[in-house]
């Protein structure tokens, strides 16, 4: 018979178990790494056009855009000399690049990386 202490003692209902790791390894396709791959050559593509934004803007003004079409790079080289119809389409396709592969990111990994982010990594 059960004891008299056991039976008034509170139930504690038993912990839920920790969510999954979430690992470059686990959790990563050759599809996943294309897109990564090609996010990193964007921005780094994008750092370097800041950083030579003074000397393309003189010499070579849609490369300027190719490379970081943010608002400013486009303002300046709206008057330099470049046929506005390639002006507009490098700037938009630069603009339009990056969108579909941050919308894949977050569309495959979502709410995994918000439980690895909170999860503390």
């Amino acid at each position: 018979m059960a004891s008299t202490r056991s039976l008034l003692a509170p139930r504690v209902p038993p912990s839920p178990p920790p969510p999954p790791s979430v690992t470059s390894a686990h959790v990563f396709g050759s599809a996943d790494r294309v897109c990564v791959a090609l996010l990193v050559l964007v921005n780094l593509a994008s750092k370097c056009g800041d950083a030579l934004a003074p000397q393309l803007l003189d010499t070579s003004p849609l490369l300027l855009v190719a490379l970081n079409a943010n608002d400013l790079h486009l303002a300046l080289t709206a008057g330099a000399g470049v046929p506005w119809h390639w002006w507009c389409a490098v700037g938009v396709a630069r603009r339009l690049v990056e969108d579909p592969l941050f919308f894949y990111l977050g569309w495959r990994y979502g709410t995994k990386a918000f439980d690895w982010i909170e999860a503390g990594a």
